[in-house]
């Protein structure tokens, strides 16, 4: 019976025969949709193209992040071709130490669930595949990463504070004073034990942003970038609590008429300070590693990530 209807044998052979050939079909479909899909390196022009993909997710990039992965790793970002038109998006950084980071998977909703989304992470794995690969996934793409022979490292959480005053009681510290260039080498000596890996290039990026970047010589650094819907906070590298403290209150301080996100690793002791500031939990990931650990020798001193697309 079907739909409250009596079928016949014959009409139940006939039923199964069409429902067969309908998958094969559809399934065929879907092949002939993927083949139509073309991999290519991802080019500056294809940029405002990518920002459309970006918009359509509701994520924060703009275009000077994609330049900056673009014209840092030509050989190691790509874009799936489609109908003429980017239909998705993939971009990898080399870090030292043997640490390379997947960022920006990202397919346009009309070409999803056709296989896209994974040619362009074997591609970014096969590019990385001499290095201990990272990248911070949402559950759906954990459970694609897992078979890709990704492993959760460690949760972590994205943070918002909309525009407004900061609290009566911050103060920013005396003990914090303005980054300038010649900070870069201190910079890099602070980052690279609480990273694991230098980032030498990407602080380097940073202090042209012409933010608030602060640094308690000596013991920490915050540094942050503008975004489409908020400004990013982080990296916030510090040697304890109170010197996070002062940064984070130094940093707010010129941007209290701006939404704020900082990303941290989940049960760190950044999140009370986030709170105490303002900042609500707004979602969480899954920070995945594949391959052998670029151990850090201090990552609790990481109070706030560089975000989900350079780690």
């Amino acid at each position: 019976m079907i739909g409250g209807t009596t079928v016949s044998a014959l009409d139940k052979a006939a039923w199964s025969v069409q429902t067969y050939r309908a998958g094969v079909f559809s399934a065929g479909f879907c092949q002939a949709m993927s083949d139509r899909v073309r991999l290519r390196p991802f080019r500056l022009q294809d940029i405002p193209h990518a920002l459309e993909l970006v918009r359509e997710v509701g994520w924060n990039q703009i275009e000077a992040d994609l330049r900056f992965l673009v014209e840092g790793g030509p050989d190691g970002c790509w874009v799936a071709e489609a109908d003429a038109r980017v239909v998705g998006t993939v971009t990898t950084i080399r870090y030292e130490e043997g640490l390379g980071w997947i960022g920006m998977v990202i397919v346009d909703s009309g070409y999803r669930r056709r296989g896209i989304a994974t040619r362009l992470m074997e591609q970014a794995v096969g590019y990385l595949k001499d290095l201990s690969i990272k990248l911070d996934a949402t559950e759906k793409g954990a459970a694609v990463y897992r078979q890709m022979g990704f492993a959760v490292e460690c949760p972590v959480e994205r943070w918002l504070r909309p525009a407004g005053p900061l609290p009566t009681h911050s103060s920013p510290s005396a003990a914090t004073r303005p980054l300038e260039t010649d900070d870069l080498k201190a910079l890099v000596e602070l980052d690279r034990p609480a990273f694991g890996a230098s980032r030498r290039d990407l602080l380097s990026w940073y202090l042209g942003h012409g933010l608030p970047a602060r640094i308690a010589p000596g013991r920490g650094y915050v540094v942050g970038r503008p975004g489409h819907w908020a400004t990013q906070m982080g990296p916030l590298v510090a040697g304890d609590v109170d010197t996070a403290r002062e940064l984070m209150t130094a940093f707010l301080e010129g941007l209290s008429a701006e939404t704020m996100i900082a990303d941290v690793p989940r049960n760190h002791p950044a999140a009370e300070l986030l709170g105490e500031l303002g900042f609500r939990r707004q979602r969480s990931l899954l920070r995945m590693i594949r391959g052998r650990n670029v151990q850090a020798s201090s990552p609790e001193h990481v109070f706030c990530l560089s975000g989900f697309e350079f780690g």
